[in-house]
């Protein structure tokens, strides 16, 4: 908001991305506009001044800015890569997240995420349900090209994610969601835990239905379920040939990083 900005630097550029969304929001609504802002308690001489770069009171842009944030027209912080909301809407929703144990080559970890957007951060993010039903926050940065990154920590343990973009697959003769790529965390290699070691998991994130989060839980094989997640996971290993790392080593730490 306006009024937490830290510079004068920082509010100015807040003004002008504001403008320029005025502009547009006010072109897809040429002729309803004034009935639109009426209804949302917006007076339409302090939308024009807005849009016209003139200065309003913090109050009444923070009013704008959270009225074309519910409208998907509004953008990121810089330092994420300055995305919109609107261009990640096929993203939002929950999703399964499904990566290897890292022992036991014949069980597949599932995490419930939530891909959303913060409205007070000015951010998108995924929400995964850790162990024990606790929250894990990842902050989405989506640099030029098609993919993303999501950096978040656990206890103080930092992971990073690079996934490719939401596309369409079909597998076991039906057609899902996902997102493919590598997580990498960190972990102890020793007994003593003096030494880090980067460790690199292939993951997915299949789009579902469902809407809530659920419990933390493993697919185990042999069973039809474990063979269609372990067939995702290894198109992931093909795009992220080094995420084969966590497969090849003999013995891995079962918990790395304490969470998703």
């Amino acid at each position: 908001m306006l009024a937490e900005m830290a510079s004068e630097e920082e509010r100015e550029e807040a003004r002008q991305q504001v403008k320029a969304l005025i502009d547009e929001f006010s072109k897809e609504h040429r002729g309803e506009i004034e009935s639109i802002l009426r209804d949302a308690g917006i007076p339409y001489r302090t939308w024009r001044r807005a849009g016209q770069g003139f200065p309003i009171s913090d109050v009444e842009f923070n009013k704008i800015v959270r009225f074309l944030s519910r409208h998907s027209l509004v953008y990121s912080k810089p330092d994420t890569g300055k995305y919109s909301k609107r261009e990640l809407d096929d993203h939002y929703g929950f999703y399964n997240m499904y990566r290897p144990n890292s022992v036991d080559a014949k069980r597949i970890e599932v995490f419930r995420a939530e891909f959303e957007w913060d409205d007070s951060l000015k951010v998108a993010k995924v929400v995964m349900q850790n162990y024990g039903r606790s929250k894990v926050q990842f902050i989405v940065y989506k640099p030029t090209g098609n993919f993303l990154f999501l950096r978040g920590a656990v206890a103080g343990w930092s992971s990073l994610y690079v996934l490719d973009k939401l596309g369409r697959c079909r597998i076991g003769g039906n057609d899902t969601k996902i997102m493919t790529g590598v997580c990498v965390a960190m972990d102890y290699t020793d007994s003593h835990e003096r030494s880090l070691y980067p460790v690199l998991f292939p993951v997915v994130l299949e789009k579902i239905q469902d809407v809530g989060f659920s419990d933390y839980k493993e697919e185990v094989a042999p069973s039809v379920e474990y063979e269609r997640l372990r067939e995702l996971l290894e198109i992931a290993v093909r795009g992220n040939q080094s995420a084969v790392e966590v497969w090849s080593r003999f013995v891995m730490p079962g918990n790395a990083n304490g969470g998703p």
